[in-house]
Formats: C-alpha cells, structure tokens, sequence
C-alpha cells in the first residue's frame, strides 16, 4: 500500500454522530426534528477546518478516488482510556462510532470524493497517551489489486 495523505491532528475531544442526537423544535411550526448535538456540530467544525488545512499541505488538488485503506488511530488522555483500577474503561466510545464523523469530514473537506471509496481501516485503533490531549492520527494508503 502507497501512503497518499497522512496527518495527526489535535482535538478538544472526538466526535461521535450515532449517539449525540437531539429532538428540536420548529419554531414556526412546532414539528420536531432530529439533529445533532452542539458538541458534535463544534466537533465537525473544528476537523473540517483542520483537514482543509491538511489538504493544502499536501497540496492535493482533486479529491481522492481510488480504493483506499483508512488507518486511523484515536489517541485518548490515560485518565479517560484507563479507570482507578487500572483497567480499560467501559466508557470509551466504540471504534465503529469513532469513524462516522472522521469518514464525513474526509468527504466535506474534499480529500476523499466519497466515503465509499474507503474499502477497509486495516490498523485503527483507539490508544492511551500520557497527557490531558486527544489525537486523531489519519493515514490513507492506496489499495494494490
């Protein structure tokens, strides 16, 4: 696999899409709606803009379309990965829920021309790191026939 883009961004937390749902109302009308939460929305803000700003690094002009495989490594505080006890805690968010929102802000930012051009995530994972900061490490590689 050839790498085509590879970045390491830091982030006030990492955004999950499934399970930060809202019901709103329509003021002028009163019907309910589904959106996503205020911290979900600032969390897609801020990895958009970093990943535009990646994209102009690496100087890619056209969004990716081969096949690609997606590595993507969530590094979480310690104090957040582990409890008292020592062990890995229940509270983590699922890796499955961690891609949703990264896959979107790949596609809104242009880097990728669709999320379905990702055909695996060989390597992700979610990994303790010493400190009160969150990572999210990005690696895409071309898939070879």
């Amino acid at each position: 696999m050839s790498e085509l883009f590879k970045c390491l961004i830091k982030v006030n937390r990492h955004g999950i899409l499934k399970n930060n749902k809202q019901i709103r109302f329509n003021k002028k009308t009163g019907a309910r709606f589904i959106t996503s939460s205020d911290s979900s929305k600032l969390s897609e803000a801020w990895l958009l803009t970093k990943l535009k700003y990646e994209k102009l690094k690496h100087k890619l002009d056209d969004a990716l379309t081969c096949d690609l495989n997606a590595q993507y490594t969530f590094y979480f505080p310690e104090s957040i990965y582990y409890t008292k006890k020592g062990t890995r805690s229940l509270k983590l968010p699922d890796l499955d829920n961690l891609f949703g929102l990264v896959n979107d802000c790949l596609q809104k930012s242009q880097v990728i021309s669709n999320d379905t051009v990702i055909c695996g995530f060989d390597g992700s994972r979610r990994k303790p790191i010493k400190g009160s900061q969150y990572f999210l490490e990005i690696t895409l590689s071309k898939l070879h026939d």
